[in-house]
């Protein structure tokens, strides 16, 4: 397997933990924030922001112009926006599945803009927005596979990015995963087997 892909058979705790509630509850606004860190990211002159570059259409660099881009990379744009007034106000930092929730919580960036399954051992580790993105997850095979379910891949070595819930399901309905450090590392190292 390449560097830093590791089989997995079980992973602790539950990515449908309900213990917090409804996990895609958000706080309620409790009016305009002018302390604590918005004024210490006013005080800096911009937000950073943590995007991943490996998920198409979300968060991606663009090969031509070398540029940050997706509706990630417009949302984080988007709260520069409303603290500054200016959508550049802005510096990123990627950030993977596997690292955008410590560089919350190590301060390496003001806030993480990525697809992410929003659930009850998240909140225990970062706080989050109002849900304003849902999709579901599927698995890619070859067109040859006579795979139907993710289920049917059971006995199967199956890749995901660490850190996602995808990793999760695939243990639970499969019954043997592979972790990768990205997503974009299954692509080109281990595949369903």
């Amino acid at each position: 397997m390449p560097a830093g892909v590791t089989e997995i058979r079980s992973l602790p705790g539950t990515a449908s933990d309900t213990g917090c509630g409804d996990p895609t509850a958000s706080y309620r606004p409790t009016g305009a924030q002018t302390g604590g860190t918005l004024a210490m990211i006013r005080a800096r002159g911009r937000l950073i922001a943590g995007v991943d570059q490996n998920t198409y259409k979300f968060g991606y660099r663009n090969p031509v112009t070398g540029r940050l881009e997706g509706f990630d990379v417009d949302i984080a744009r988007a709260v520069a926006k409303a603290i500054f007034g200016n959508p550049d106000a802005i510096q990123f930092r990627v950030v993977d599945p596997g690292t955008r929730i410590a560089a919350v919580q190590d301060h390496d960036v003001d806030i993480t803009v990525d697809t992410m399954t929003v659930n009850c051992a998240r909140w225990k580790d970062v706080a989050f927005s109002t849900v304003y993105y849902q999709a579901g997850q599927r698995v890619l095979v070859p067109k040859s596979s006579t795979a139907t379910s993710i289920a049917s891949l059971g006995g199967k070595k199956v890749c995901a990015a660490a850190g996602s819930t995808s990793i999760q399901n695939i243990v639970n309905a499969a019954g043997t995963g592979v972790r990768s450090p990205s997503g974009s590392r299954c692509r080109t190292g281990p595949t369903a087997s």
